[in-house]
């Protein structure tokens, strides 16, 4: 614009009316050139900013990157997860198969080592997770248990295994309460499961007899083990203390484990609970007759001594060791039929008659330890029905086997005395309040009695 006014005015002014000379007009004509070569200057410099900014700016702007020009930052492919739970008869071929993998990289992860052969016996309900990119294998992850997953990983055409083993945390739990039908029913109303019912049976088995002696109003109290993992039960431990009043007798047990990870009850006082000899040579039965010097035979319809007890049970129900021994006796004896007699030391000796069968391998001499099955329930020799013909003698003297007093192990070993007092006192605390664990007290104990039974 303001070039063609000048253009105008010189036209006219100058040429037109011959009023200025020479020099006025290229001095003129030079500074509008000089105009608008700066005005054309400015307008490249605004074309360069970016749309919406200033050119008037406190500081001199970024350089302006085309798109063309910049660095390309390449971006992962996304891992796709998918999950699969082994069914009946799926194996890690099908499985891989459905996944849509290639044999080859099964073959790859099989032929590693050799816990890579146990992907070849997979079980129904096995976890397993494969990671893929571009529908290529990257990782592998197969459950074995709850407490070990294998997991491969691909290096470039092959793959690496590790293995990862997962530790349970170990949660305190108190239970108790007071026999109204049963000790089994009653326990699992309260939520105790079948291991630990049968844990509390065991350890008290040499003083409380539980198929006869149970009444309803016992009572009992537990301090147990629970294992979680991941916040997820897992299952029972064992049991750290117990409380069983039983018919007005009151029985306590309490844990130690030695150096060697062996687990065994004593009484607050430190007197082994486990004795010498077993008060019942099988479970859960009924005892049909017991110990009676005056009793008429059923079937000789005469007085003869029952120097023994006898059990009712189904035929074929295993006979155990009261204790460890060694086979005095083996085969039929008259009345008795099939019997089995073991010698336990030189003072002590129990017989067992009217088998049905002997245990695999069992003979004269043959030594057998406490719990070991030694035969079956059977009705061989005289004998009106199945059951278990069970005598205890001592120096050859007869004795009832319900109410014979049991010799006892000896008491704690007195390297252990002082942790196990400690950790008993502990566990006496917690077994005398049962709201102990809404207190903060017994928090800081539960937290103690794990870091102290974690050690063993």
């Amino acid at each position: 614009m303001l070039f063609n006014a000048l253009n105008r005015f010189v036209i006219n002014k100058v040429f037109q009316n011959n009023r200025f000379p020479l020099w006025t007009i290229v001095v003129l004509g030079s500074t509008a050139l000089a105009i608008t070569l700066s005005n054309r200057d400015i307008l490249e410099e605004k074309a360069e900013l970016p749309y919406g900014v200033s050119s008037n700016l406190p500081f001199e702007p970024l350089p302006y990157i085309p798109e063309s020009n910049k660095k390309f930052v390449p971006v992962d492919p996304a891992i796709r997860t998918i999950q699969v739970e082994v069914a009946s008869g799926e194996s890690l071929s099908l499985i891989f198969q459905k996944v849509g993998l290639p044999d080859v990289d099964l073959l790859n992860i099989l032929s590693l080592n050799k816990d890579s052969e146990k992907l070849k016996n997979l079980k129904p309900g096995q976890k397993i997770k494969f990671e893929l990119s571009d529908d290529l294998l990257q990782k592998l992850v197969v459950e074995i248990t709850n407490l070990e997953s294998l997991i491969f990983s691909r290096q470039g055409e092959s793959f690496s295994m590790r293995r990862e083993a997962v530790k349970p945390d170990t949660i305190v739990v108190t239970a108790g309460t007071k026999l109204k039908t049963s000790l089994y029913i009653d326990g699992k109303n309260i939520g105790l499961s079948d291991s630990v019912i049968m844990q509390l049976t065991a350890i008290f088995a040499w003083d409380i007899d539980f198929t006869q002696n149970i009444r309803i109003g016992d009572r009992f109290k537990i301090i147990y083990e629970k294992l979680e993992i991941k916040g997820e039960y897992y299952k029972t431990g064992r049991i750290l203390a117990a409380e069983f009043v039983n018919q007005a007798n009151r029985y306590t047990a309490f844990l130690n484990t030695d150096n060697n990870g062996n687990n065994s009850y004593y009484s607050e006082k430190g007197h082994a609970l486990q004795k010498t000899f077993l008060r019942n040579p099988v479970d859960s039965v009924r005892v049909s007759s017991r110990f009676n010097l005056k009793r008429k035979h059923p079937i000789l319809n005469r007085i003869r001594a029952h120097k023994g007890v006898d059990y009712a049970a189904p035929i074929g129900t295993p006979i155990r060791a009261t204790a460890d021994g060694q086979v005095k006796y083996l085969g039929v004896k008259g009345g008795y039929g099939n019997t089995i007699e073991l010698q336990h030391g030189g003072k002590y000796t129990t017989l067992y008659a009217h088998l049905s069968d002997y245990a695999k391998g069992l003979k004269i001499k043959s030594t057998v330890t406490q719990g070991q099955v030694i035969g079956y329930v059977g009705k061989s020799g005289l004998a009106t029905g199945p059951h278990l013909h069970y005598e205890f003698r001592v120096n050859g003297e007869h004795r009832d086997p319900l109410t014979v007093k049991l010799p006892a192990e000896r008491p704690i070993n007195i390297k252990y005395k002082t942790a196990f007092e400690e950790r008993t006192r502990m566990l006496i605390s917690l077994l005398n309040h049962s709201k102990a664990h809404d207190t903060r007290e017994t928090k800081k104990i539960t937290e103690t009695i794990i870091r102290l039974y974690s050690k063993r």
